[in-house]
């Protein structure tokens, strides 16, 4: 069973029995002193990394990510791996909405979701660290966002998950990567969220 699966079924366990309303998602911007939001087009050509558009019309999603990126191979949604070292294989991140087991339609509890996914990491890496999930702005969605490092035999991993339920849907938006990679897949994951939108 592959880890998304295990995460919704730990959620799915608990639909019938527990509830919660979506928490609204704070934004948090970037300002200048003056508190000017800063956008792209007040940045130099050279600090606005190209983009490629990813859309999925069945899952009625659209978004953008880092063309440092790349689709590779995968059983979720879209998987993207790094352009300059494709091979890598402790570099990936992975966009999935996975198949729901039975429960209420429109009754999917961001906390069991997100309980789900953490317990499931615990169970792939030895000395798992967590940080305290945060909201993560989405549109008209409730998510988190999941921070965490742990170890299995390839060595240490960073983890930065965007959990999320918009509608009758779960959405799970992960990058794990070894150590050096963190930042550079965590600035992609921004760009993905910053970028998500709903197309039906």
């Amino acid at each position: 069973m592959d880890r998304v699966a295990r995460v919704v079924l730990v959620a799915g366990a608990s639909l019938a029995l527990a509830g919660c309303a979506p928490r609204k998602p704070t934004t948090q911007s970037l300002a200048t002193p003056a508190s000017r939001p800063v956008t792209a087009s007040m940045l130099p050509a050279a600090q606005c990394p190209a983009l490629t558009d990813f859309q999925s019309t069945p899952n009625g999603l659209a978004f953008k990510y880092p063309s440092a990126w790349k689709p590779g191979s995968g059983d979720v949604l879209l998987t993207l791996v790094p352009v300059r070292d494709p091979t890598h294989g402790n570099r990936d991140i992975s966009v999935d909405v996975p198949k729901l087991p039975p429960h209420i339609p429109g009754l999917i509890p961001i906390g069991m979701v997100e309980s789900g996914y953490e317990d499931d990491l615990k169970k792939r890496y030895s000395d798992l660290r967590l940080k305290p999930p945060q909201p993560q702005a989405m549109p008209a969605s409730a998510a988190r966002r999941v921070h965490a490092t742990g170890r299995d035999q390839s060595g240490l991993w960073a983890i930065d998950t965007v959990v999320a339920v918009h509608g009758d849907h779960v959405y799970i938006i992960s990058a794990e990567t070894d150590v050096p990679a963190a930042g550079e897949a965590s600035q992609a994951v921004d760009t993905m969220m910053r970028t998500w939108k709903w197309t039906k």
